[in-house]
Formats: structure tokens, sequence, C-alpha cells
């Protein structure tokens, strides 16, 4: 597998193979037109069983109702400029949207950002201290470099217990948590950030509002008439 990339829009960017990925039955690529996503001909879709990875990123950040019927799951990078680009999209769409549940997934592109494990290890810091999403926002609003200092500020302003954060970073205790959620995105075969598993269909990159709310609908919609034609496969052990 070829290493990860930054991602934006689809039409500035390769997704094509960060998508479908350079490993792996390409049988398990569905149809992207039955999501009506714009050039769905040139950026095939791999789907992953929703309630599957739920399962495997349990434990995760997340806010929305638990019974959610959109549920987006987000691989990212807090050093990647198109996640930064992203999340501004996704909190637009999250809000006056009460069917729909964010689910955060450290995915450190550490070839491009040798710098993004502490970032990432620190949130999870503050989500031990049930501070992770002012710190999320914290994180993405400064950007990068995120060095050890600045992590501190940061989770000084969000009042984070700053004693325990910067003991947690001096001990790496949440080091193999990242490292293991990496993992899940490599076994995804994601090869560039942000990537989105919006009730199992693979999003990548970072999208237009329109596109994530016309995804949105699609599958509300789907989930009310209860429509098996969009549901998606489970995720290949």
């Amino acid at each position: 597998m070829r290493p990860a990339e930054d991602t934006g829009p689809s039409s500035g960017a390769d997704t094509s193979a960060a998508a479908s990925g350079d490993e792996g039955d390409e049988g398990d690529v569905p149809d992207t037109t039955g999501l009506g996503l714009p050039g769905a001909d040139t950026i095939p879709a791999r789907a992953a069983g929703a309630d599957s990875l739920l399962e495997m990123t349990a434990g995760a950040p997340s806010r929305g109702p638990e019974d959610a019927a959109v549920v987006v799951v987000e691989f990212s990078d807090f050093e990647c400029p198109f996640c930064a680009r992203a999340h501004d999209t996704v909190e637009r769409v999250m809000r006056g949207r009460p069917d729909i549940r964010l689910v955060y997934v450290q995915f450190p592109i550490l070839a491009l950002h040798p710098g993004a494990m502490l970032p990432s290890e620190a949130s999870l810091e503050a989500h031990r201290q049930g501070k992770f999403w002012e710190y999320h926002d914290a994180l993405f609003k400064h950007g990068p470099p995120l060095e050890r200092p600045t992590l501190l500020r940061l989770g000084r302003q969000v009042g984070l217990d700053v004693k325990a954060l910067a003991k947690a970073l001096d001990a790496g205790t949440h080091r193999e948590q990242v490292k293991r959620e990496i993992a899940i995105g490599d076994g995804l075969v994601i090869t560039g950030t942000p990537t989105f598993f919006i009730n199992g269909y693979r999003l990548v990159g970072a999208q237009p509002y329109e596109t994530f709310v016309m995804v949105y609908n699609l599958l509300l919609r789907a989930s009310r008439r209860d429509d098996l034609a969009l549901a998606a496969p489970p995720i290949p052990r």
C-alpha cells in the first residue's frame, strides 16, 4: 500500500486510489451512483458495514445520539490542512440535524506530519477528561505546529487538568490507542485524510457542504423507509 496523503476535494486529488486502495478485493466496491455522488463514475467508494465499523471504533470520541439514523465515522489528522477545512464543513452539517452522530478516529499521517502523533495523544487525554470536542476544536483552530507547549496551553484554555495532560504526554499513555486506530484505518485501506464513512459509505477528502448534505439526506430517507438498496456490506475481516 502506498503512503497516505492529505486529501482535498475530489476535483483536486487522486481519490480513486484513496477510495479503492491498492490492495483488497475490488468486488466489494459498490456502485456509488446509488448515493448520487458527483463524479461517482470516477470515484468508487469502498463500503464498510456501519455496525461493524462502530464495533471496531468503540470507545472513540463521539457526539450526537447513539441511535442516530446517520452515523459519520471520520478518520482524521490534526495537522492535515484538508482535515481542518473539513472540520468547519462537518460542524456546519451537524448544526440543526438531530439525526446525525459523529465518531472521530485518529489517523495521523506521520510520513507527512511527523509531529501529528502528539496532538492525537493529547486529544485522547482530553477525551479521558471529558473535554474531547472542546480540545478538538481548539487544535483545528490553532493549526500546526502543535508541539508540547502549545498542546498544554490549549489544554489550559479549554479547562483540562494540564498536569495530567503533561503526564500523559510524557508517559505516552495514549500512544498505543492511536496506533490501534491507525491500524483500523490501514485495514480499511485508507490512504488519505480526511476519510469519512457515512453509514458505511466511504467519502474521501474535504468535500463541499452540499455533498455531505446530499449524502445525509439520501441515507436519512433510506433509513426511514428501510431501503436495503443503500445498506452497506460488512467489512471484510
